[in-house]
Order: structure tokens, then C-alpha cells, then sequence
């Protein structure tokens, strides 16, 4: 459980929960951070909270390293195999879209404009 001001990690036996008037349940992990809440001060404009840290990019965020691969009929392919998979279905396409656009032209006969 976190700490509704602060942002810290609560460790079990510690700290209080409080209770609004519209039944909301908010725990504390310190008195500090009690006093704080009674006194109506936002943790987003508190300097020492994880929220402001977190709202003033004070924290770096570390990326996430997503690993994921591509799996065809049971096979696993390569980096190196994938890029080249992307190249000749660019390769399709292009060489797809020139011939429909020739035989487009093609089927179509212009008059002269003297006639």
C-alpha cells in the first residue's frame, strides 16, 4: 500500500488510515504526512513528496525494455531476417501499385481535339 500524500511504500503494521466524510479510505505512513493532509496541502506542491518529484520530472523514469518476436508457422526469425522480410513486401507494393496504375492508363482512349 502507498501513502496518499507522500507516495512512499507503507510496510504492514504501520501507519494510519483515514477516513473522509464522503468514505474515503486514505492511508498515511507518517505523522508528517498526516499533518500535511489535515492542514489541506496538496502533495503535487510539496517539495520532499514522490508526487511533486513525479509532476516536476524530478524523477527519472527508467524506459521499459519490451522484448518481442515475431513468430511465423512456428519460426522464429531474426533481426536481420525481419528487416529483409520488410524490404521485399515495400518492394510488392510499390512494384503492385505501378502495374494497376499502367493497366488503368491503358484501358482508356483519348480523342484528338480537332475531331
Amino acid at each position: 500500500m502507498k501513502c496518499f500524500f507522500c507516495g512512499n511504500p507503507i510496510p504492514k503494521g504501520t501507519g494510519k488510515i483515514v477516513v473522509t466524510k464522503t468514505g474515503e479510505i486514505i492511508p498515511l505512513c507518517s505523522s508528517k504526512c498526516e499533518k500535511n493532509f489535515r492542514l489541506g496541502r496538496r502533495p503535487h506542491k510539496v517539495k520532499w513528496t514522490q508526487k511533486y518529484k513525479e509532476a516536476h520530472e524530478k524523477i527519472e523514469k527508467k524506459p521499459v525494455k519490451v522484448v518481442r518476436e515475431v513468430v511465423r508457422k512456428g519460426k522464429k526469425f531474426s533481426k536481420k531476417e525481419r528487416r529483409e522480410m520488410r524490404k521485399k513486401k515495400k518492394l510488392e507494393k510499390k512494384t503492385s501499385t505501378k502495374n494497376s496504375k499502367k493497366t488503368e492508363t491503358k484501358g482508356k482512349t483519348e480523342k484528338p481535339k480537332g475531331e
